[in-house]
């Protein structure tokens, strides 16, 4: 159910779901970067587990820079349910270091890597910090309000399904789990307070 939502709402016009951006693709290791930390606990292959982690934390990272505030909570999930947390460590260390490292040194290889720092970092934080946080409010209002009509429904019943099954099926614990992802999501959604309709991908999970 959720995977069908989740491509009506990534796929919708009004997200501006008709082009492929970067917070759409970056959802799929974001989501399985989800997964894989959720079921750490009850893994065996911690190590292997834990390093595909890593890789799709890097890939995420890569994909979209603002995605950090979901790696992270996916990360400290892994590592507060993990058995063993240094084999988690060494794992999630392991392979973001393979897709990050691997990255950063073709583009060094090719004379590119302070263009791609430029680029990717120093732009990006420039500009994430030219709206003033008095003007998140109205930012977010001009971009949410015309998907309210078209996937209103969605929306309550994404959030409705988990408070009501709690209690048979969820419990206290992972609804928490559910509610900080979330929230995580919203975090990443905010950077820069522009929110674009396709930023809004990021939270679609």
């Amino acid at each position: 159910a959720a995977a069908v939502v989740g491509v009506a709402l990534t796929s919708d016009p009004s997200w501006l779901g008709n082009a492929v951006n970067t917070e759409q693709v970056a959802t799929l290791p974001l989501a399985l970067g989800a997964w894989l930390a959720w079921t750490a606990g009850a893994a065996r292959l911690v190590g292997a587990r834990a390093a595909l982690l890593g890789l799709c934390a890097a890939l995420a990272l890569l994909l979209k820079p603002v995605t950090a505030p979901i790696v992270a909570f996916e990360i400290a999930t892994a590592l507060t349910r993990s058995r063993s947390r240094g084999a988690a460590s060494l794992g999630i260390v392991t392979g973001g270091a393979l897709a990050l490292g691997g990255t950063l040194g073709w583009f060094a290889a090719q004379g590119a890597l302070a263009a791609l720092l430029d680029a990717v970092v120093w732009n990006n934080i420039d500009y994430a910090g030219a709206t003033p946080l008095g003007e998140y409010p109205v930012y977010f209002a001009a971009q949410f309000r015309p998907t309210l009509a078209p996937l209103g429904p969605i929306y309550v019943a994404a959030l409705a399904a988990p408070l009501a099954a709690w209690r048979r099926t969820i419990g206290a614990g992972r609804l928490l789990w559910i509610l900080a992802w979330f929230v995580a999501s919203l975090l990443a959604v905010s950077a820069g307070g522009y929110f674009r309709q396709h930023y809004f991908a990021l939270a679609m999970p």
